[in-house]
């Protein structure tokens, strides 16, 4: 047996109360309290007050930009002498 098609429920507040619910929040208030007070849902508040910049993903580097170039400069030198070396001796890489 087929379940009824489930409509998408329409927003209860308005843009106005959710940038009220965050200046409470700013102003000290927490944001379940604030959420409650304004009647707007206390996820609603978190998504929309969450920074929507892109998170970093990994780990720190190890090395700074400055050692990162010391180091490609070094591997690319390093290959190319291994190059005309393996060429002077007769080895094709």
């Amino acid at each position: 047996m087929s379940q009824p098609h489930k409509t998408k429920r329409h927003r209860r507040y308005t843009e106005e109360a959710l940038k009220d619910v965050l200046s409470a929040v700013e102003k000290g208030m927490t944001l379940r309290e604030a959420a409650s007070v304004f009647k707007v849902p206390y996820t609603a508040v978190k998504r929309y007050g969450e920074d929507t910049s892109p998170k970093k993903i990994g780990r720190e580097r190890e090395l700074n930009t400055s050692e990162e170039i010391n180091l490609t400069t070094v591997s690319s030198s390093a290959q190319y002498q291994a190059r005309t070396y393996s060429r002077a001796a007769g080895f094709h890489l």
